[in-house]
């Protein structure tokens, strides 16, 4: 399961609570985490489609670009610290 699904989970979680709000402001707050939950699941699931897009135009190689990606992140990671 891909991060945008959980992504939408918490967006549909955040709508429920408003549904549930004592306050408009309080409500108003969490349409607003839902929406970008929601922002954030869309913009995941492209970067996931890119990732897979580029793992089927690296085919031949057999890590391909998303376990390139991973290590790239990790090194960066590790020089950070």
């Amino acid at each position: 399961m891909g991060l945008h699904v959980r992504f939408r989970e918490f967006s549909e979680r955040c709508v429920n609570l408003a549904d549930e709000a004592r306050t408009e402001g309080q409500k108003d707050a969490l349409l607003e985490m839902a929406r970008a939950w929601r922002d954030l699941a869309a913009e995941e699931e492209r970067i996931e489609k890119l990732i897979q897009e580029a793992d089927e135009a690296f085919g031949k190689d057999p890590e391909g670009f998303g376990a390139r990606l991973k290590h790239g992140a990790e090194f960066a990671s590790r020089r950070s610290h």
